[in-house]
């Protein structure tokens, strides 16, 4: 009876973990942890945070150009279905006065988003 019940918990803990949706169009259909307007191009603004994340000691952001600006994202392997998906989304479109800067994450970690929050608002 012990085996099946612990059988049964870890079908519960597993379907749950796979159904979490962690792309980067689901990450951009959830509330930014950080906005933020700057009167910085988009380009030097994507520029200086990927810069920042860097020298802070994280992995370099991927870089990608959109109609309207650039993204970045960084990725981490998860152990249960081997798939990079993205941890952390910055949304850096062209505003009025220079750019909107839109801060996304999945991850449920405060002291890593301050960190990423303080490399944006020292880009301004």
């Amino acid at each position: 009876m012990k085996k099946i019940t612990l059988y049964a918990a870890a079908l519960v803990l597993m379907s749950g973990c796979a159904s979490i949706d962690m792309s980067a169009s689901h990450l951009q259909n959830t509330v930014p942890r950080f906005t933020t307007f700057s009167t910085v191009s988009p380009q030097a603004m994507t520029t200086c945070i990927n810069n920042g994340w860097v020298a802070s000691g994280h992995t370099q952001l991927a870089r990608a150009q959109t109609d309207t600006g650039y993204t970045l994202q960084s990725t981490q392997k998860l152990v249960l279905d081997h798939e990079k998906l993205p941890m952390y989304f910055v949304d850096v479109n062209t505003s009025r006065e220079g750019s909107s800067v839109r801060f996304y994450t999945n991850r449920a970690d405060e002291i890593a988003d301050r960190s990423m929050i303080g490399i944006i608002q020292r880009c301004d």
